[in-house]
């Protein structure tokens, strides 16, 4: 812009037009200061023959000029005896010391430059950096993933029918599930959602597989019963054990234990903040089991705290519906609200006669339809048919 703008001036004096305008928003108002009048002031008098104007390359706000773009604009102005009167007045008394101007013009464009230069090099970093994170966090979901039970025999050694559906909000997330066979006929399925999301989520669900391990093998040496409150007590216990004290109300879950006897056909279920539900085949009728009491796994103020449980005699074909608050709390629809229990059950009695691969599919249309764009939270969500 400089150079040429030299030339263009060198090839407009060289010609001597009667008048000679130049402007480049503000920044010309600020190279002029006070000798912008000897080009105003010409203009003003020719105006109305020649009819030139121009607008809006300045904006005047709170006493500062923006620039709202960066244009360099040269017109010559040809009127028949304006040369004498004006121009020749203009190179004998009030001539600009060009090179001067141009010489802090040109400071100016070099350190516009210099710092164009080294924004485009910040930019490559952080860009670079980036895409190293989400290599590393994309390398974490296949761990994460590694961990979680694939659809495999145990499942259908036990039930009829089942599906398993786990969807992070962030490429790794804090729900997790397990399932464990702790004899020839019983079976534990655990459904945890961890304090956070992303990567302090997943974090977490790494340490809880650690702490179900642990629970799994002392129930296998009958160190503790298989009951589900047992297990959430446990589960409380070592999250303790593990955790510092002032960490402590930072790090936890809410979730669900499961326990289905094959034999005697009797389910036994703990829940903190994460309902059972539980379809009759016999008359399609849905009831909601769950505790009572809200207290977070790992709370400070749980330690040594007993979970309430809940025994149901289960009959072939009836339906078991686990989930994390994830798909509940699911804001959305034309009023932003949370999909909300009452929604999930009205979803599963009408979806209810359908084969539960089907049901599956079906519920994640109305969540898709529902959440309008941007998942909330992580979801996981088990369906047992027995």
């Amino acid at each position: 812009i400089v150079n040429q703008t030299k030339e263009n001036l060198e090839k407009y004096i060289s010609l001597r037009p009667e008048a000679l305008y130049i402007y480049s928003c503000v920044s010309r108002r600020w190279f002029l200061q006070d000798d912008i009048n000897i080009e105003l002031t010409p203009l003003n008098n020719i105006a109305d023959n020649s009819g030139f104007f121009t607008y809006g390359e300045i904006f005047h706000k709170n006493n500062q000029n923006m620039l709202l773009n960066v244009t360099m604009t040269l017109v010559g102005l040809s009127e028949k005896g304006f040369r004498d009167k004006h121009l020749t007045d203009f190179d004998k008394s009030k001539s600009l010391d060009i090179t001067k101007r141009f010489l802090v013009l040109e400071a100016l464009t070099h350190l516009s430059n210099e710092v164009i230069r080294e924004l485009e090099e910040s930019k490559k970093q952080i860009e670079e950096t980036h895409d190293l994170i989400q290599d590393s966090i994309k390398y974490a979901s296949i761990i994460q993933q590694a961990i979680l039970p694939k659809e495999s025999k145990l499942l259908k050694k036990f039930f009829s029918n089942y599906f398993l559906f786990w969807q992070p909000r962030d490429i790794v997330g804090g729900d997790v599930y397990f399932i464990e066979r702790i004899s020839k006929d019983e079976v534990v399925i655990i459904l945890i959602d961890c304090t956070g999301h992303g990567i302090p989520g997943a974090l977490l669900t790494m340490l809880m597989k650690a702490i179900e391990k642990q629970i799994i093998i002392d129930i296998l040496h009958q160190k503790i019963p298989p009951s589900p409150a047992s297990i959430l007590k446990s589960f409380n216990q070592q999250l303790h054990s593990y955790t510092r004290n002032q960490f402590i109300n930072q790090i936890g879950f809410d979730g669900g234990v499961l326990y289905f006897n094959q034999t005697t056909n009797i389910v036994k279920y703990t829940g903190i903040k994460t309902p059972l539900f539980y379809l009759k085949k016999e008359n399609r009728e849905l009831e909601t089991f769950q505790d009572s009491r809200y207290i977070r796994i790992g709370n400070n103020h749980t330690n040594g705290i007993s979970y309430g449980e809940t025994i149901v005699h289960v009959q072939k074909g009836d339906i078991l519906y686990l989930t994390t608050d994830g798909f509940l709390e699911q804001n959305g629809g034309t009023k932003d609200i949370p999909f909300g229990k009452r929604r999930f059950r009205h979803m599963v009695e009408k979806y209810s006669s359908l084969p539960l691969e089907k049901q599956k599919e079906k519920f994640l249309e109305e969540f898709d339809n529902w959440k309008r764009g941007f998942q909330t939270d992580d979801i996981a969500l088990i369906g047992l048919q027995i």
